[in-house]
């Protein structure tokens, strides 16, 4: 074997790989602006100082102020905006009903010849906790810079609405609202979703709705990172954006998101100057530029379309209709099969078949690296188990790391494994897996055929052309090299999308990606050595992945080695008053340790969960005693009852916050007693009774939560049966915490973060 081609090929896909993945990694860095009729980052910086300057969550008049500023700006622009006040349902399984108060923005640009619309859709509320610059500022601001190009420019062929939800955060209740709207008409519209949980990195366009192979194409003058693979992972994951309640509706279109550094999604440093500009630019460009084809486009004719399998390789799309999928890959899988025949003078079946065996155990043992190596680190560093998306501060550098000490612990299992059996029968192995999982893929994840398709195809026949080179020819590495080109192009970069959506808490899955496309084209090493060897040969090659996974953890945890006021840690904290018995406490649930949060809740909770049943937590509760301060408290005020059917009764409450605004009243019902709730209204919204809340170990088993409800209230009938009287739990939530009541001032080192994080709750029990 030639020692050159044996050493450049396998650097020569090492570089390609790395291209590939720099560039998917991060937007390329933002020009000045240009001419007027190009997407200015200078003008949607200063939109998304306005929105994020700070939180705003739905119901508070912060939120208000910003649906304001999005009219004026609409206006400015020359669009007849307006907001569209609605109240919407949500009742998923297993969970309380939600009733909504949303204030959607609406703007719509005409087309001259609408053969449909263009709905682009971003939320302007923000989580209690933080300005929202990312999610979803920065992506708000994006649509107002678009709606000013399209304004100045020639007339679109199809109506062009922008629509900005309120309520994302909460059940998607502005989504939800709007389809009750005139433009909610799903056979003529296409939706184009803006959301992030990141504040840098590439656009990703990870979902399409029905009739993907008509809206895909409207990408290529100017594409996102987007894998046909990412709709069938979100399919399975529990995550929602507003899109998701478009397509529950029928409606078809696509979703973009930013993903990377999550660090600061959902706390209060989500601010604009965490946001990067040359991500601004190329979430505008993106969606500009597909606004713009599909604006041209017959969408009457799009609906006549299939789906498609669809991925971008180096800024360049690549789309065919999924019906091609399963051809394509049984197609590999027959190479692949003629493959193992022409190279069965140089692979026996039996060499073969003991590789097939052999290459899952290397790929599960760089997973496995992958996977050990992140566990350290929230041992070492607990502070970093509060991040809910898994990824800490420098997050790509343990990416890598983590990829280094996985590529190590397979490099040192594939050297076993082709110390067996010749290199050439691995490669063929680990083509027969890819065209293996190429065919399960089309069945059942189709969007992620072309990712073992191709590879393994090219794989195949590499490793077919050399088995039958000579042992010593140039042609041999060569030939390995050419055939895991397809690999090295799409494996990394998806690993990469993979690490930053999952979190490093899923690395195992990624690194198992690249292990197997490594096995199909590493050259060849020689087979079992004449003599064994020696001990500390034998130490080094099991010390190389354990040592590349300390690197990587000690690297991270140089990152993370403690919270500061750069890096903080995320605080869960609440405040929790019982209005009703007196008694007020400071909450923690779960999350990471920090001696601040431990010297308010330094012991279990007293079963508060029966006092204030939004308080729960897989996890735990901690509470420990607080003072009894100002802040909003439910009100309920019986306004009548009457006669209703099957001989129960109709009982109308009127439910309220009085010492300020609750953002939320939460009413929970007790239904294993005398009294049964079989039926409830609220805000002209229709609620069925019974256990909703199966989950829970109280007497509160069904549930209703009102978001942003009027400062007057809310009027609640309740369907009664049973003589007794039906127990209620009424709890206001309000954003914020009485910080004077706290023991010490929150240290510069922790920053409000989480899903329930910087909140009070009242609690007051009534019996109706």
């Amino acid at each position: 074997m030639k020692l050159v081609p044996a050493v450049l090929c396998p650097l020569a896909l090492l570089l390609v790989a790395v291209a590939a993945v720099l560039d998917v990694r991060a937007a390329p860095e933002a020009p000045a602006d240009g001419s007027p009729g190009a997407f200015s980052v200078a003008r949607a910086r200063a939109d998304l100082e306005m929105i994020s300057a700070e939180p705003h969550p739905t119901g508070s008049a912060a939120n208000d102020r910003v649906a304001d500023s999005l009219v004026r700006r609409l206006d400015e622009l020359g669009l007849d905006a307006s907001v569209r006040e609605r109240t919407a349902a949500s009742s998923p399984p297993g969970s309380s009903h939600a009733v909504g108060w949303a204030r959607n923005v609406v703007a719509t640009l005409p087309g001259e010849r609408p053969t449909g619309r263009i709905l682009l859709v971003a939320h302007y509320d923000s989580v209690p906790t933080g300005p929202g610059a990312a999610d979803n500022g920065m992506n708000v601001a994006a649509l107002l810079e678009i709606a000013r190009v399209l304004a100045d420019g020639a007339p679109p062929r199809n109506d062009v609405t922008f629509l900005f939800t309120d309520s994302e955060e909460f059940r998607l209740l502005g989504a939800e609202a709007f389809l009750g709207e005139p433009e909610a008409e799903p056979e003529r519209t296409v939706v184009l979703n803006l959301d992030a949980r990141g504040v840098r990195g590439r656009s990703v366009m990870f979902e399409t709705g029905g009739h993907s192979a008509g809206l895909v194409p409207a990408l290529a003058d100017r594409a996102p990172v987007t894998t046909s693979l990412a709709a069938d992972v979100y399919a399975l994951l529990p995550n929602a954006t507003d899109f998701t309640a478009f397509l529950g509706a029928g409606f078809t279109g696509l979703n973009f998101a930013v993903i990377e550094e999550g660090a600061w999604y959902h706390t209060e440093r989500d601010v604009p100057a965490h946001v990067d500009d040359a991500t601004m630019r190329d979430v505008g460009e993106v969606v500009l530029a597909a606004t713009g084809n599909l604006a041209a486009a017959d969408l009457a004719e799009l609906r006549d379309e299939g789906e498609a399998a669809y991925f971008t390789v180096f800024g360049r799309l690549v789309v065919h209709g999924s019906a091609l999928v399963l051809p394509f890959a049984l197609l590999a899988a027959a190479v692949a099969a003629a493959a193992v025949l022409w190279a069965r003078p140089a692979v026996p079946l039996r060499e073969l078949g003991r590789a097939c065996l052999g290459v899952p155990l290397v790929v599960l043992a760089a997973a496995a690296a992958a996977w050990a190596g992140w566990q350290v680190v929230p041992a070492l560093a607990p502070w970093l188990r509060g991040f809910p998306l898994g990824d800490p501060y420098g997050a790509e550098g343990a990416r890598i790391g983590l990829a280094v000490a996985a590529l190590a612990a397979g490099g040192v299992a594939g050297a076993w494994l082709r110390r067996r059996v010749p290199g050439i029968a691995v490669a063929l192995a680990a083509a027969l897996w890819m065209c293996a999982l190429a065919v399960a893929a089309a069945v059942w994840l189709p969007g992620g055929g072309y990712l073992f398709t191709w590879p393994g195809l090219a794989a195949a026949v590499g490793a077919a052309a050399a088995a039958r080179a000579p042992a010593d020819s140039a042609w041999r590495p060569l030939a390995l090299g050419l055939g895991g080109l397809p690999s090295a192009l799409l494996l990394p970069p998806l690993a990469w999308l993979l690490a930053a959506a999952l979190g490093l808490a899923a690395a195992a899955v990624p690194a198992a990606l690249v292990a197997l496309g490594v096995l199909a084209c590493l050259p060849e090493a020689p087979r079992r050595p004449a003599a064994e060897p020696g001990r500390a040969v034998r130490a080094t090659r099991a010390a190389l992945p354990v040592g590349a996974a300390l690197i990587a953890v000690a690297a991270l945890l140089w990152v993370n080695r403690a919270p500061t006021a750069d890096t903080p840690a995320q605080a869960g904290l609440m405040y929790a008053l019982d209005a009703e018995e007196g008694g007020a406490y400071w909450v923690a649930e779960g999350g990471a340790p920090d001696p601040w949060i431990d010297l308010h809740t330094a012991g279990p909770a007293p079963e508060l969960e029966h006092r204030f049943p939004d308080l729960y937590s897989e996890t735990g509760v901690r509470a420990g005693p607080a003072p009894e301060l100002a802040v909003p408290r439910p009100e309920l005020r019986v306004l009548g009852e009457r006669p209703g059917p099957e001989g129960g009764r109709l009982v109308r409450v009127r439910v309220s916050s009085v010492h300020g605004r609750a953002l939320q009243l939460a009413l929970y019902a007790g239904t294993g007693g005398g009294a049964r709730l079989v039926e409830a209204s609220a805000g002209g919204q229709r609620l069925t009774g019974g256990v909703n809340r199966p989950f829970t170990a109280t007497e509160w088993d069904w549930g209703l939560l009102l978001s942003a409800p009027p400062t007057d209230g809310v009027e609640v009938e309740l369907a009664v049966r049973g003589s007794e009287p039906l127990p209620l739990m009424l709890v206001a939530q309000s954003a914020g915490l009485p910080e004077a009541g706290l023991r010490e001032p929150r240290p510069p080192h922790l920053m409000w973060g989480g899903p329930s994080s910087g909140l009070s709750y009242a609690s007051r029990g009534f019996e109706v």
